[in-house]
């Protein structure tokens, strides 16, 4: 047994009401309603400021000279483990020395800067 479907009510003229209707039930503008011509001041609007790019913000962890564990990695991206762990090996294949040490914490990955590379 199915479930009749719902239907939205009709105005007056059998139409569905819509957003931006004037009070007939017509798409249309009101006399007390104001469009905007030609002649009406323009508002500057400053673009939006972008924010980095996750990777962006990766390849800055990872160029600084403290590294990034993947901790960092994470909580800067909001990715899992294995998103994180699988950019860094894009990043490998794209051509990037990323090398990791592990002393008595957790694993530090870092880009080793090459005398190409500017200070």
């Amino acid at each position: 047994m199915t479930k009749p479907k719902k239907t939205t009510p009709l105005t007056k003229q059998g139409h569905s009401p819509r957003a931006g209707c004037n009070a007939e039930g017509a798409l249309g503008t009101t006399e007390d309603s104001h469009v905007a011509n030609v002649t009406d001041p323009v508002f500057e609007v400053d673009p939006p400021i972008k924010s980095p790019t996750k990777i962006a913000q990766v390849l800055e962890l990872l160029h600084s000279d403290d590294g990034a564990t993947l901790d960092h990695l994470i909580a800067t991206t909001g990715w899992l483990p294995h998103t994180a762990r699988a950019m860094l090996s894009g990043l490998r294949k794209q051509g990037c020395a990323i090398t990791s040490t592990k002393a008595d914490g957790p694993r530090v990955y870092r880009i080793i800067k090459t005398k190409g590379d500017a200070a």
